[in-house]
């Protein structure tokens, strides 16, 4: 199991298949706290004798998986964070925007009323002079 962890860690850090870099370094990660717990679970074998040694293992190897758990449980809930503020700071500036177009189109009908009303009066005055 621990080859071919090596091998997988090797093959990623040769060939670079991950665009992030920071995917690539969580894959490094993850597969480092993989080799860890393996080492940690040859402890369990039968040519440890010491039973407190065992249990020494065993909560090293709990908290090793616990503090895994942490920091991915963590990176997932950063970006989902993150994605969900640039989602809502896009539909913000949309709302803006549209606001500020429909002002300007309130304002340019208004705009072009106050004219054709200016042009009746106008019109009106012309009639009255002839």
């Amino acid at each position: 199991m621990n080859l071919s962890v090596t091998f997988l860690v090797i093959y990623v850090g040769i060939c670079e298949p991950y665009i992030e870099k920071q995917t690539l370094n969580f894959q490094f990660f993850n597969e480092s706290f993989i080799s860890i717990t393996n080492y940690h679970l040859m402890c369990f074998a039968d040519f440890i004798l010491d039973e407190q040694t065992r249990i020494y293992m065993g909560w090293s190897m709990i908290i090793c998986v616990c503090f895994n758990l942490v920091i991915n449980i963590s990176s997932i809930m950063f970006n989902v964070a993150t994605d969900t503020y640039k989602k809502l700071k896009k539909k913000w500036l949309l709302y803006k925007y549209n606001k500020a177009k429909r002002g300007a189109e309130e304002r340019q009908a208004a705009k072009k009323k106050q004219m054709e009303e200016d042009n009746a009066k106008n019109a009106n005055s012309l009639r009255e002079l002839v």
